[in-house]
């Protein structure tokens, strides 16, 4: 049961220390590779059209 506690113990520290040092979030504005979540492409071109995933 100490050793179960010791490292229930341990996990939570280190998800307690990467909390405070993780980086903020984007804030800044929206642009046309950006739309605040995910950076994109906005055109078809040959490059993104050969190596993208078909579904």
């Amino acid at each position: 049961m100490g050793i179960a506690l010791l490292l229930l113990l341990g996990f939570a520290m280190m998800l307690f220390v990467g909390y405070f040092l993780s980086a903020p979030t984007y804030s800044g504005p929206v642009s046309d590779h950006f739309d605040g979540r995910k950076f994109f492409t906005p055109i078809e071109t040959s490059l993104n059209r050969d190596f993208a995933p078909r579904f």
